[in-house]
């Protein structure tokens, strides 16, 4: 589909694709998927995807601080917060990204995009891509044409001489959180664009 016609489409969607729970505070206009879920709508900033864990075996589990750490009381940094030194272990309960700016890439050849459940789908040369968050592996989710996909066309990486098979017009913009639990039973979110690295959040170590 080219973006022409994409744009003319209607793109207001509030909480699409899945439910927002009370205790994730989300802007009245965020549109809203599960990390493994449809967006039968055009993708529009902010877009919160539930659930993501945006790095090749990135993993929500047994966590420990490798620095001193702000959790905040919500996922805002403009909440209430306080600190956890090093070594702190905590329990990352799940999190999410808020895709601030959707990224946009044009087809300039065939490209092979995956279902979550291993289904093929072709983009044809021309077609518009929404670019989404990244998987790993060189894989990032797109939106085309009412589906969210998974192609490695739109990572950036090409072989030298080679010709890239989509043009990325813009890459999108992203914030992550994590809700984490403390062994005293505190719990809070941490901003992880702003967060020291987490011991275990690699499950490949």
């Amino acid at each position: 589909m080219r973006m022409e016609e994409e744009a003319g489409r209607d793109t207001v969607g509030v909480a699409e694709g899945g439910p927002v729970r009370e205790d994730e505070p989300t802007r009245a206009d965020t549109m809203v998927m599960q990390v493994r879920g449809s967006l039968p709508r055009r993708p529009v900033a902010p877009l919160r995807i539930d659930g993501a864990c945006p790095f090749e075996c990135c993993a929500y589990g047994d966590w420990t601080t490798t620095g001193e750490s702000t959790l905040y009381e919500e996922p805002d940094p403009a909440s209430a917060r306080w600190t956890v030194p090093a070594g702190t272990r905590l329990e990352a309960v799940s999190g999410f990204l808020v895709l601030t700016e959707i990224g946009v890439a044009v087809a300039r050849d065939t490209i092979r995009m995956f279902a979550e459940y291993g289904a093929e789908r072709l983009a044809a040369a021309g077609d518009t891509l929404f670019l989404l968050d990244n998987v790993g592996e060189g894989f990032r989710r797109v939106w085309h044409q009412g589906s969210v996909l998974q192609t490695d066309a739109v990572s950036g990486f090409v072989s030298e001489g080679s010709v890239p098979a989509a043009e990325i017009l813009s890459q999108p913009l992203q914030e992550w959180w994590a809700q984490a639990r403390a062994l005293d039973g505190r719990a809070g979110w941490l901003w992880m664009d702003h967060t020291p690295r987490m011991e275990g959040a690699d499950a490949c170590g």
